[in-house]
């Protein structure tokens, strides 16, 4: 289990924090008092150039090493926490934010969980957010793609909002969203699923949930590490399936020309569903603006989860 050196106690927030929101109608969280919390960063890899290093020379960087392809974690342990950790991946165009305070100023999951006993670890993977550094050379491009995103996590057509979409309508809030994109640069899941096992040599036995992008990877260190003792996975990106048993590509809904493009939500079906697995109902989340239904299924000897959006 990895607890800082010193434990500290805080009533929900930081002092000083405490003190600047104690009259902000975001502060929903109820008081908790913490045992421990800190960062760390874990896994990556080092390099070093070639040649003998000079320190008489700051712009000579022969010789110089590398530190990079690692993930920062951020961590908050609660007094008599529950069992299992709580690890939470993000997924493509985020980083940890995306468990934190929602953009319209809700409790995240972050604050959630940890309010119910749980020990929380946000994740940034590596080349993402405050794991930036890549011991491989990429280019970053000022592209703007605004509403791709917002597109992309179905809020609507941009400018036009989808009139079941659980999300607020002012400018605040989705300038809030907007600005919580990251940059994502291109990095083999290997990285990042080397870099979350890790994570979880620190944080010790626990459940991975993950979003989006971030489904591939989790699957495969809850494959690769004993560590993780189940899956959540909203939106998964990727699924894995047993040779010979992929199941058939799902069809779109046909009804009309809105359900051409857009599936209806009480007939959309889940591939997993498809397959006639057991599956019941566990619970219903906001994320980050969104509803998400999510279903659990044996896998082996660990229980794995598939979340699908419920806009």
């Amino acid at each position: 289990m990895f607890i800082g050196k010193n434990s500290v106690v805080i009533k929900g927030l930081p002092l000083i924090a405490a003190l600047s929101l104690v009259a902000s109608p975001v502060l929903a969280m109820k008081p908790v008092t913490i045992q421990a919390q800190g960062s760390f960063m874990a896994g990556g890899k080092v390099i070093q150039s070639a040649g003998v290093y000079d320190g008489s020379d700051p712009n000579n960087f022969v010789g110089e090493t590398l530190h990079g392809d690692h993930a920062y974690v951020f961590y908050q342990i609660p007094v008599k926490a529950k069992k299992y950790s709580l690890v939470f991946l993000h997924g493509y165009g985020q980083s940890g934010k995306s468990w934190e305070t929602t953009p319209d100023g809700r409790d995240g999951f972050q604050n959630i969980f940890l309010e119910r006993g749980y020990k929380t670890f946000i994740v940034d993977q590596p080349r993402r957010g405050r794991a930036g550094q890549s011991i491989e050379p990429y280019t970053f491009t000022a592209r703007p793609d605004d509403q791709l995103w917002y597109n992309t996590f179905r809020i609507g057509e941009y400018p036009n909002y989808y009139a079941n979409a659980k999300v607020p309508r002012d400018e605040e809030s989705l300038s809030q969203f907007f600005h919580q994109m990251t940059p994502s640069f291109p990095t083999e899941q290997k990285i990042i699923v080397d870099a979350m096992i890790a994570v979880f040599e620190k944080s010790g036995e626990g459940i991975l949930i993950t979003h989006s992008a971030g489904g591939g990877p989790g699957w495969e260190t809850a494959m690769r590490s004993d560590k993780v003792k189940a899956v959540i996975s909203l939106e998964s990106g990727a699924f894995p399936f047993l040779e010979g048993e992929v199941p058939p590509t799902e069809e779109r809904c046909v009804d009309d020309l809105q359900e051409t493009l857009h599936c209806s939500d009480t007939r959309y079906e889940t591939r997993f569903q498809q397959m006639n697995l057991n599956f019941f109902l566990i619970c219903l989340a906001y994320f980050p603006f969104r509803m998400i239904l999510i279903k659990f299924y044996p896998c082996g000897n660990k229980l794995m989860a598939l979340g699908s959006n419920f806009i």
